[in-house]
C-alpha cells in the first residue's frame, strides 16, 4: 500500500471520531424540535440558530482538513538528561540535530516505537518529563497523522515512541549505576 492510502485511512479514523463525539450535539433541522428543545434546556438565550455566531462556524470535518498537502505539525518530547547529551555528542560527529535523529529513528523503526526489552512503561501527567529536555519535532502532517494513530493503537505517548525508536537506532543502554 503506498503512504497516501495510509494516510487517509488514518484522517478517515480521526474524522470519525471526531464525528461520532459530535453526533450528540448536532442541532435537528426540524424547527417544532428544536423550540421544544429550547424550551427545556436551562441555558438557552433567544437567538435563533442562524444567528448563533458559534453555531455558524462549526463545520463538518473531513478528511480533507487533517491532510493539508505540504503542512507541519510540531511536537515536544522530553528527553532524560543522559540520552540528551548523547544526542548532542551525535550532532557533534554527524551534524543531525537532536529532532531530526528521532524522526528519522522512528520513520525506520521496525518496531514502530515499541518499548525497548527492560524499559518500564511512561509515566504520564504532571511532572513525568521533569529532570530532562525539550526537544521540538516538526513532523509533516500525512506521517503526523500515522503517527498519532500508531500512539492510540499501541496506548503510548508519541513522545515515547520517538525515545523508543531512537534508543533502538542508536543502540543506547543506560549508564551503569556504581
Amino acid at each position: 500500500m503506498t503512504n497516501e492510502t495510509n494516510t487517509s485511512a488514518a484522517a478517515r479514523r480521526i474524522a470519525g471520531r471526531i464525528s461520532a463525539r459530535s453526533k450528540n450535539q448536532e442541532h435537528p433541522q426540524d424547527t417544532t424540535t428544536a423550540a421544544k428543545q429550547r424550551q427545556t434546556s436551562v441555558a438557552h438565550t433567544d437567538i435563533p440558530d442562524s444567528k448563533n455566531r458559534l453555531l455558524g462556524t462549526t463545520a463538518r470535518r473531513s478528511t480533507a482538513d487533517f491532510t493539508q498537502i505540504g503542512t507541519v505539525k510540531a511536537t515536544s518530547v522530553i528527553v532524560p538528561q543522559d540520552i540528551y547529551e548523547t544526542m548532542k555528542a551525535i550532532k557533534q560527529e554527524q551534524g543531525i540535530a537532536p529532532a531530526r535523529q528521532m524522526l528519522d529513528a522512528l520513520r525506520l523503526d521496525k518496531d514502530g516505537g515499541d518499548l525497548n526489552p527492560g524499559d518500564t512503561p511512561p509515566r504520564r501527567g504532571r511532572g513525568s518529563g521533569n529532570g530532562g529536555h525539550s526537544v521540538q519535532i516538526r513532523v509533516p502532517a500525512e506521517e503526523y497523522l500515522n503517527i498519532k494513530e500508531l500512539s492510540y493503537k499501541k496506548n503510548l505517548p508519541m513522545s515515547q515512541l520517538f525515545l523508543s525508536a531512537w534508543k533502538r537506532k542508536y543502540k543506547w543502554k543506560p549508564a551503569k549505576k556504581d
